[in-house]
Parts: structure tokens; sequence; C-alpha cells
């Protein structure tokens, strides 16, 4: 898999090296064909910058993914563009703006919510560690 991020505000295309979500979307559309194998089963997915694993288990309440894999840091690069002040200055209320707007939204989900169900319980990773040997 080639996984491409793209911008929209800049309506760019960038290639990542590795993606999690990517691959778990990969996983999930060769579903029925790789769960006549077994209920509960590992998967490797190549990627430009190595192997992605994805470990999947049943649970009472449906299929649980983990993904992982070797992670590493590139160098740090340095780039500078000029940015007239009056362009900054707009970007940086419109900004602000936005986080204000995030954090507002964000307090009122976490009112409303009750458990994210997407998580893995301590049990169920408990469970998948000892299935698959991870930590």
């Amino acid at each position: 898999m080639i996984p491409y991020v793209y911008v929209e505000g800049s309506e760019t295309l960038f290639r990542e090296g590795s993606c999690g979500s990517g691959t778990i979307a990969v996983v999930n559309y060769l579903e029925d064909d790789i769960a006549k194998l077994d209920e509960d089963y590992k998967i490797s997915i190549k990627n430009p910058a190595g192997e992605l694993e994805v470990f999947v288990y049943e649970f009472e309440d449906g299929k649980k993914f983990c993904v992982g894999g070797k992670v590493e840091l590139s160098e740090v690069e340095k780039k500078s563009i000029e940015i007239p002040q009056d362009v900054a200055l707009a970007v940086i209320a419109e900004h602000d703006k936005i986080v204000e707007e995030h954090k507002k939204k964000m307090a009122e989900e976490e009112s409303e919510k009750s458990v994210d169900e997407s998580d893995l319980t301590d049990e169920e990773l408990k469970i998948m560690r000892e299935k698959f040997g991870f930590d």
C-alpha cells in the first residue's frame, strides 16, 4: 500500500511513508477473504517505510483492530517562507477562532459522552497481548 494524504486547503497530495488508518482500511476491505482463515488473526501490510501489523480479535461486542510497527523519526528540517504580516495576522486570528470553536464543541461532546466503545478495555488489551504476543 502506498498512502497519500490530500490537503484540501492547499489542494496538494503528499506521499506518506506509512499510514495506520490506511492500513486498517485495507484490512477492513479484505476482511471477507481474511476472515475465512481464522476468527482471530494477525496480518502485515507493506507500506513504503516498512510493514505495519494489524491484530484482529473478535470480542463479544465485535471485532477490534490494533495496528503497530516500527516507528522512526526523520531528521528535523527547517523551512522558511515569506508571509506578509497582514496575512499572518489574519491566519492567526482565524486559527484562534477555530481553536475556540473546537474547544467549545469538545467540551459539549465530553459532557454528553459516556464510554468510548472503540477503545480497547484493559481486559481486551490483555487478551490481545496474550494472543499475539505484543506490548
